[in-house]
């Protein structure tokens, strides 16, 4: 499987305006790699906006649950993509500032991500969207 190109990606209006805020908050330094809070504000400027109550429902979007399977070796991992300061808070909350999380947002159900890792690029197949907060009706999320 070849990752998903980043074409005619989404994003919800209210993520996007909270992780504009984040981006330019200097305080957010210290949560995220530079190389992360560069490649969050590029996938920001590049995705479709969408109103919450119309985002996809596999669509990936902040405090959305996922069930991950790395590939090659299908091992499974379960995680939440959080805000900086409430990756404790989450199921296995993985930051948005992290290179997995960057990697996560905007994608859906079925796509393959390259995440870089220290050493090497890992890839994932995003199985399933087990919980998008926009489909559950919790848009305050």
């Amino acid at each position: 499987m070849r990752p998903t190109t980043a074409r005619c990606r989404r994003v919800t209006y209210t993520d996007r305006c909270r992780l504009g805020q984040l981006i330019s908050d200097q305080q957010c330094c210290p949560w995220g790699s530079p190389d992360c809070l560069a490649t969050l504000e590029v996938l920001l400027e590049g995705a479709e906006a969408v109103e919450a109550h119309k985002a996809p429902v596999n669509l990936l979007t902040m405090n959305s649950m996922v069930r991950l399977s790395m590939l090659p070796s299908e091992k499974r991992r379960t995680v939440t993509l959080a805000y900086p300061d409430d990756v404790d808070l989450a199921p296995a909350g993985i930051s948005v500032l992290e290179p997995l999380g960057t990697a996560l947002l905007r994608r859906k159900g079925g796509d393959v991500i390259q995440c870089p890792d220290e050493k090497c690029q890992r890839r994932f197949l995003i199985v399933e969207v087990v919980y998008q907060p926009e489909h559950a009706g919790a848009f305050h999320l």
